[in-house]
Parts: structure tokens; C-alpha cells; sequence
């Protein structure tokens, strides 16, 4: 669902959106305070209110916490391009939408044609929401038991 072509692009477009970014920050400083309290000595996360952009949050962990010699580098190592592609030899279903604020669908429309690979581009469904109702039910299930069906 909604799986980012261009990583550092997307990074650089959740951090233009600050509900996106708000939100973004606000889950992953929580899930590392978790890890620093499980694993004290490990981690040590003391400084994270001074990171303000996911961007900047990814430098940190990239440069103390990672093999990667720089963050260009941590994105490359996850970018999906037309040779990832070409290696799908199981059938996959990429599920997007058109108005997702941080992945432009239109990056999908570039992606290599292969018997294995089915792209569906939704009118609505946000990043990874498909939300239909109040109760916040996403229809992407029924969209997966079609493909599955």
C-alpha cells in the first residue's frame, strides 16, 4: 500500500506537509523513546525534541545508528526502480492512490510493465488510509479479496 518510489522524495514531501509531519514525528520520537527504555544500554535518546523534520530525525539515525555513510546513501538502498521491478517474479499488487499527499501517483503510472506486477490507482484513499467511514474502516480489503478472489 502506498509504497514510496523515491524515499527521500517522499521524506522531503511529508516534511511539507506539517499535519504529515506533526504526526509522523510525533509516532517515531514515541516508538524511540520505547526502545531507549527497553534497551538503556543500547540507546540513548535524550535530544529528540530538538529534531523538527522527519528529515533531520533520519540524518541522526542514519549517522549514529547505521552503516550507511550518508543519508543519500540510506535512501538509495530502499529506492525502487525500474531494475527492482524487473526482478518480481511473484505476482504483487501495488495499491496507490491519486491523493496521497506525500507519493506522487504518477510515479507509479512509470513503472515497468510485468505480468507480475498490477498497479492500482485509486481516485481517493489518501497514504495508506482507503478510510471509508467515520469508524475509519479502510476498503482495501475488499479491493485485496478481488485480487485474491
Amino acid at each position: 500500500f502506498s509504497p514510496a518510489l523515491d524515499p527521500k522524495r517522499a521524506t522531503i514531501k511529508m516534511d511539507d506537509h506539517p499535519f504529515l509531519r506533526k504526526y509522523f514525528l510525533k509516532s517515531w520520537k514515541s516508538s524511540l523513546e520505547k526502545k531507549g527504555q527497553l534497551f538503556p544500554h543500547l540507546y540513548s535518546f535524550h535530544d529528540l525534541d530538538e529534531y523538527q523534520t522527519v528529515m533531520d530525525l533520519t540524518e541522526k539515525m542514519v549517522k549514529e545508528f547505521s552503516q550507511f555513510r550518508s543519508v543519500d546513501e540510506y535512501f538509495l538502498s530502499y529506492t525502487l526502480n525500474d531494475l527492482f521491478f524487473q526482478t518480481i517474479k511473484v505476482p504483487t499488487t501495488i495499491l496507490t492512490s491519486m491523493d496521497d499527499p506525500v507519493i506522487p501517483w504518477k510515479e507509479f503510472t512509470e513503472i515497468p510493465t510485468s505480468a507480475y506486477i498490477d498497479v492500482v490507482i485509486e481516485a481517493k484513499g489518501g497514504h495508506c488510509g482507503f478510510i471509508e467511514d467515520w469508524k475509519r474502516s479502510s476498503y482495501y480489503w475488499r479491493i485485496m479479496e478481488k485480487k485474491m478472489g
